[in-house]
């Protein structure tokens, strides 16, 4: 998979397109990533419609908004924890100096969730910022989570 993501777009969670069965316009597919982008970043899973997305010759649909952001947007960018079939992921502005592991925590200290292993986990699988996380990785976002909320006040 992680092969395929950097040489051809995903078009559905089992296939692959070579490029040119694509015509993105990349100036108004990003102008329509803002409408939803509002701040550094967003789970792709909150893009639930693609009205505003132009027509680029194939579906949009979120396999596909993650493919165009890992290779043609120039405003966008994407990253997860690992590779997935799962629309597991965010969209994040290419300026946001964040890594995963920070937005991660910080869309925790954002939403206000208790601090409690099971709310955390859910937030981060509902939210899709997770498919499962390990009790390490847990561990890791809640201590660093804990830490910002402790600094903020």
């Amino acid at each position: 998979m992680k092969a395929a993501n950097t040489a051809m777009v995903r078009t559905d969670r089992e296939t692959y397109v070579s490029d040119r069965h694509v015509r993105f316009d990349i100036d108004a597919t990003d102008e329509a990533i803002s409408y939803f982008v509002r701040e550094d970043y967003l789970p792709l899973k909150a893009f639930t419609t693609f009205v505003n997305f132009p027509d680029c010759g194939q579906v949009w649909n979120p396999f596909l908004l993650e493919s165009y952001c890992r290779r043609f947007s120039r405003r966008f960018r994407f990253d997860s924890a690992s590779v997935n079939l799962g629309n597991i992921g965010a969209v994040i502005r290419k300026n946001c100096l964040m890594n995963y592991v920070d937005i991660v925590v910080d869309a925790i200290v954002k939403s206000g969730v208790s601090l409690r292993d099971d709310d955390v986990g859910r937030f981060l699988i509902d939210s899709g910022y997770a498919g499962k996380i390990t009790a390490a990785k847990l561990g890791e976002v809640m201590g660093k989570a804990k830490a910002v909320r402790k600094r903020r006040g």
